[in-house]
């Protein structure tokens, strides 16, 4: 599996097909030694086929992968960017519908970033129990519920910055 995956990865594979195709007769150095068994005869047109068929499917799928890797990294941060330049205008849209100062809002982004744990711009439903758990507030679960309907608009099961703000001036 190793040389196999030398090979596919194109990292000094050819001293393996030498080996393959002329034998051991065609080693260079004694590192190419344990590659060699006596036993086996030579095979010139298996070896270059089988070379020739593995190193370009096994690349064509390395560099597909590699592709597809990449082309949803850059989809799933485009989304996210947009995601937060409709928080952002949300946002913009309530301190100036309620007239909010700068330092107001920096004081509730405070809030919202000290009981978002997982930093990722969202609190979930336990971080928001623990947040009115600090504020001192005390809900029964039926309570609870009917606060969390109404603070996530969105129903995506985690309050952003915006519906965060939104719900405070409401």
């Amino acid at each position: 599996m190793i040389y196999l995956f030398q090979c596919v990865t194109l990292d000094d594979w050819t001293p393996i097909m030498y080996v393959i195709i002329y034998g051991c007769s065609v080693t260079y150095d004694e590192d190419e030694l344990d590659l060699c068994n006596p036993d086996v005869q030579p095979e010139y047109i298996i070896g270059v086929i089988y070379f020739t068929i593995f190193i370009f499917l096994g690349n064509f799928c390395l560099l597909t992968l590699f592709i597809g890797v990449v082309g949803m990294a850059m989809e799933e941060a485009d989304d996210e960017h947009k995601e937060q330049e409709r928080i952002f205008l949300r946002v913009a849209k309530t301190v100036q519908s309620q007239g909010i100062d700068e330092s107001t809002l920096l004081k509730y982004r405070e809030v919202f970033d000290s009981i978002d744990f997982t930093k990722a711009n969202k609190i979930g439903r336990i971080e928001l129990r623990f947040g009115l758990k600090l504020a001192d507030v005390t809900l029964t679960d039926r309570e609870f519920d009917m606060l969390w309907k109404k603070v996530d608009k969105d129903k995506s099961a985690a309050i952003d910055y915006a519906e965060f703000l939104e719900f405070m001036f409401d």
